[in-house]
């Protein structure tokens, strides 16, 4: 989650309908067929057709343009038929307009919500001045029933994967963040990373008694915040994790390869990193087929690399320059695809983000997603502007559907020229009533939330 640019709702930890009344008269709102704009299901974009748009009770609170959800990472489960979204902004029912944050979850069979998993979530605490306190951060699901969350002040949580209820709380001792994880199915142990530590690095976890294992850290000189998203490869046998920077004002990162063990008699887990050849700060990392592993950089295009025999470094085999500035990434086998959220696309304004699309079998580039969402002006004109809670993107393996949370929802895309294309569904079987509802007070606080978002994004740009 290190230099990633977020959209917060509205001041502070709360969000209430304080203006409701005053600002009727400037809202237009559609009802449950979907958003003027941007946002509309049926919608086309580079070789990809909207089909969705995930949302659910507070999911986003408001939902009328320009949204006020701020999500961190989406991960699919097809075991499950299940996206998750860790939802810093969820305000839980009966909390008086509380965000306590959530992992929220739709069947990606129907499109319908699927419930949320509230726990001891810390929502936007801290925000602005630091990310270290927010949660939840990563997400995913394991093979034994489990969804694990990272969250703000050392905590990693555990939900049962069916019921959508908290059954534990792993401590892991930091002051920092648990941010993204990976599972090793082999060995069951889920890796989680630790970027606001000191030094940064990682936590190994048994999934099955919920023990920490060992650490794993590349030593002190590595910037705080550097650790960013891990996977696990299943031809070398280990984990592999994007590292931003080995050292301060780095602009070429590293790949760190990661044991799946902690050496015996120790509570170490081994770990050494590889310094990237091409000019690369990468943030997303996924493993694609053979033994390819694709970046997200932050600060150039995203980056094929060939990972040497016995993860004995790397080699790039392809840099592309159709977007740039990336965070997540997703390796999609149904399609055979890359997909980059490059949300500061292009040169790091964020002017024009885009979902990069790569064909991950022969390196070539496919096409861009447009990624913007309709805004409100203070005179109530509504025109897209680039969505501000845009930076990951995941996909399914089984259908090829491609889910990205923006300020609104997550957008469900389907390609265009491989599939058969489904028929248009909202995904909001709330949104009749509910978008009139919410909508005055959104218009109130639409303005504040583009400009808010609009220095955030020149703040964090500019780090």
């Amino acid at each position: 989650m290190g230099k990633r640019v977020r959209l917060l709702a509205s001041a502070g930890k709360s969000v209430r309908l304080l203006a409701l009344v005053s600002a009727a008269s400037l809202v237009t709102v559609l009802p449950a067929g979907g958003m003027a704009g941007a946002g509309v299901a049926g919608a086309h974009a580079g070789g990809y057709r909207q089909i969705a748009n995930l949302t659910g009770p507070n999911v986003p609170f408001f939902k009328a343009p320009p949204g006020s959800l701020v999500p961190d990472i989406v991960v699919v489960d097809p075991a499950l038929h299940r996206v998750y979204l860790s939802d810093q902004s969820n305000v839980k029912a009966g909390t008086n307009g509380h965000v306590v944050g959530a992992v929220d979850a739709w069947d990606t069979q129907t499109f319908k919500f699927a419930g949320a998993m509230f726990g001891g979530f810390t929502g936007l605490t801290g925000f602005p001045a630091s990310f270290d306190t927010e949660g939840p951060d990563g997400v995913l699901a394991d093979n034994l029933g489990h969804v694990w969350a990272g969250n703000g002040v050392g905590t990693v949580m555990v939900g049962d994967a069916r019921t959508m209820t908290e059954i534990k709380v792993i401590k892991t001792g930091s002051k920092g963040r648990a941010d993204e994880l990976a599972y090793d199915p082999l060995n069951q142990t889920i890796l989680v990373t630790e970027p606001g530590a000191s030094p940064p690095g990682w936590i190994l976890i048994d999934a099955k008694t919920f023990q920490i294992l060992g650490r794993a850290t590349l030593g002190a000189g590595v910037p705080t915040g550097s650790i960013e998203q891990p996977q696990f490869d299943p031809v070398l046998g280990k984990f592999v994790s994007s590292v931003s920077q080995l050292s301060s004002h780095d602009t070429h990162g590293a790949v760190a390869v990661v044991g799946t063990q902690v050496t015996p008699h120790t509570h170490t887990v081994p770990a050494k990193a590889f310094r990237i050849s091409a000019g690369c700060n990468p943030l997303g990392l996924t493993v694609g087929p053979g033994s390819d592993v694709f970046l997200g950089c932050l600060n150039d295009g995203s980056v094929i690399l060939t990972a040497s025999p016995g993860g004995a470094g790397f080699t790039v085999s392809r840099q592309f320059n159709q977007a740039c500035c990336a965070d997540e990434v997703w390796y999609d086998p149904h399609l055979g695809r890359y997909y980059a959220a490059a949300f500061l696309n292009p040169h790091g304004t964020g002017k024009d983000p885009v979902v990069l699309v790569a064909d991950a079998r022969n390196g070539s580039f496919i096409t861009t997603i447009p990624i913007f969402t309709d805004n409100l002006a203070p005179n109530g004109d509504v025109a897209p502007e680039p969505d501000m809670s845009f930076h990951s993107v995941a996909a399914d393996p089984t259908t090829g559907y491609v889910y990205v949370p923006t300020a609104t929802g997550v957008r469900v895309f389907a390609a265009t020229t491989a599939t058969a294309v489904p028929s248009a569904h909202t995904g909001e079987p709330w949104s009749g009533w509910l978008y009139w509802a919410l909508a005055a007070g959104t218009a109130a606080l639409g303005y504040g939330v583009f400009e808010a978002g609009r220095r955030r994004r020149k703040a964090r740009s500019a780090a």
